[in-house]
């Protein structure tokens, strides 16, 4: 399945999301109110910093999740659990 219209992706961003500490995963949800949950393992350290889940923030209109010093891209978190979201960047990767 192709995806080439230029409204699905103004769905790509995130409009709110919470930290549940029992189950260790983030809720995001995007636009469109579809509800993704993201298990805390997934947000891996890097050579700066590690997450801090306790410091939460959804920044860049929706564009990305900051927690504390670590941030990661909502594209970055929709291609590894949307499968259509997935295929819409593949086929921008095409026509580029």
């Amino acid at each position: 399945m192709r995806i080439t219209n230029k409204k699905f992706s103004k769905t790509l961003l995130f409009k709110s999301g919470y930290i549940d500490l029992i189950n260790q995963t983030v809720v995001l949800t995007r636009i469109n109110n579809l509800i993704y949950k993201i298990p805390f393992h997934w947000f891996e350290p890097n050579a700066v910093c590690s997450p801090n889940f306790n410091d939460f923030e959804i920044i860049d209109y929706g564009t990305a999740i900051r927690f504390g010093e670590y941030e990661v891209c909502s594209n970055t978190i929709l291609k590894h659990f949307d499968e259509q979201c997935k295929e819409y960047f593949k086929s921008i990767l095409i026509r580029t």
